[in-house]
């Protein structure tokens, strides 16, 4: 089973292969995959392109979503590390851009040896395999990272990215700052400019910066760290609903139940039944 990585509901999944012939339907997301272990040679039959070859270590195929065909692998068994980029993921980094660019420009890609792609999807599969390998900061980073890079090297945009503007991103110490401040203020009323001016930033600049570094804008981000904390509240405490939504900022119990149930399907009285079963 593939698992999720909760900054941009990227899958990353470990998968073995042995000798196969299969018909793969239209892709539902973008797919990218790392070749880990094993010298087997792979065909891709993809929109009536063919790849043939023998991928080593650290090479990628890039299966852009809508795409089909087929595959066989013949040979000694391999180990592939899977990820899946849901369209949506694409279009959160899009909104980093200053010109419009559609909405998936990634194009497929054939035993591409690219180190970046290599160490930061490695990186990736170790906090999937053993959680706290990487801080929440610097995994949404790299997932963000990983995604603005493979849009840069292998869209359908010009080479030298002409005609766009790119924000950048946050700088790692400055992401951990932001959320930093952030859930140390839980509590209280804060909003963007405060967020902002703590780390000396203007505020439309912050929430470009925060938007391509996580994602997100910083109100979503702020509400799911709300929520979050409410989360472990409920499961480890006793306390009222009520007070527990105060303690998360949020003065109105229904409208943090609402909020509660947008984000985890379920409202907070409901969450706290299921978990005590």
């Amino acid at each position: 089973m593939g698992q999720l990585l909760k900054s941009l509901s990227l899958s990353l999944e470990r998968t073995p292969y042995g000798e196969l012939e299969a018909e793969m339907p239209s892709a539902a997301m973008t797919s990218i995959g790392l070749h880990l272990t094993g010298r087997t040679t792979l065909e891709w039959a993809i929109d009536g392109r063919r790849h043939i070859g023998r991928p080593t270590t650290g090479q990628f195929t890039l299966i852009p979503q809508g795409r089909s065909g087929s595959l066989r692998v013949r040979g000694a068994a391999c180990q592939v590390l899977k990820i899946g980029i849901p369209d949506a993921a694409i279009a959160a980094w899009a909104d980093g851009v200053e010109q419009s660019i559609q909405a998936n420009p990634l194009v497929d890609q054939f035993a591409v040896a690219d180190p970046f792609v290599h160490q930061v999807s490695l990186t990736l599969l170790g906090e999937v395999e053993r959680p706290g390998t990487t801080d929440r900061v610097h995994r949404d980073a790299l997932s963000n990272a990983l995604l603005a890079h493979l849009v840069r090297r292998y869209s359908a945009l010009d080479a030298d990215g002409a005609g766009i503007r790119l924000v950048h991103p946050l700088s790692l110490p400055r992401a951990r700052r932001a959320v930093d401040f952030m859930e140390a203020n839980l509590t209280q009323a804060i909003g963007l400019d405060d967020i902002a001016l703590a780390l000396g930033l203007s505020a439309s600049h912050f929430a470009a910066q925060f938007r391509q570094s996580f994602g997100q804008t910083p109100a979503r981000y702020l509400m799911w760290l709300r929520l979050e904390r409410a989360r472990a509240y409920l499961i480890a405490s006793g306390d009222p609903i009520a007070k527990i939504a105060l303690r998360v900022g949020y003065v109105s119990p229904s409208h943090f139940a609402q909020a509660f149930h947008a984000m985890y399907g379920r409202t907070p009285s409901a969450f706290r039944s299921e978990v005590r079963l």
